[in-house]
């Protein structure tokens, strides 16, 4: 299940495989997936969640936060509450969910004037 949100004037495409989750980026022109542990975590985010590390270095921090967030997916049952879990987490931070789109199914668009405020459309 794919998941495309804007972020700012950015898209992020957020991929659901099984109890993982990727974030497609494009790399020298070719889309690639990088596993969530590549991402840049914010320290106050993390610290939020899991106030217990306050005090270790930044890069344990990162580390241990970005280790939690993969066991707390891969501890959700379904599918159905990965997507919910990624909706609201990304929602949370400003991002705007556009469009879901399930393997072998059209997309499902939840927004066409976020894109088309983007790109200058009306």
């Amino acid at each position: 299940m794919d998941l495309l949100f804007l972020a700012g004037s950015d898209f992020v495409n957020v991929k659901l495989v099984g109890k993982k989750i990727y974030f497609k980026k494009i790399v020298n022109g070719v889309p690639t997936l990088q596993d969530i542990s590549k991402i840049k975590l914010p320290i106050e985010g993390i610290l939020s969640k899991f106030p217990d590390l306050k005090g270790k270095e930044d890069s344990e921090i990162k580390r241990i936060g970005s280790e939690r967030l993969k066991e707390h997916i891969a501890n959700l049952n379904t599918i159905e509450e990965r997507k919910l879990y990624v909706i609201k987490e990304l929602e949370s931070i400003g991002c705007k969910l556009i469009s879901i789109v399930k393997q072998g199914h059209r997309p499902i668009i939840i927004s066409k004037n976020l894109v088309r405020k983007r790109d200058g459309l009306n």
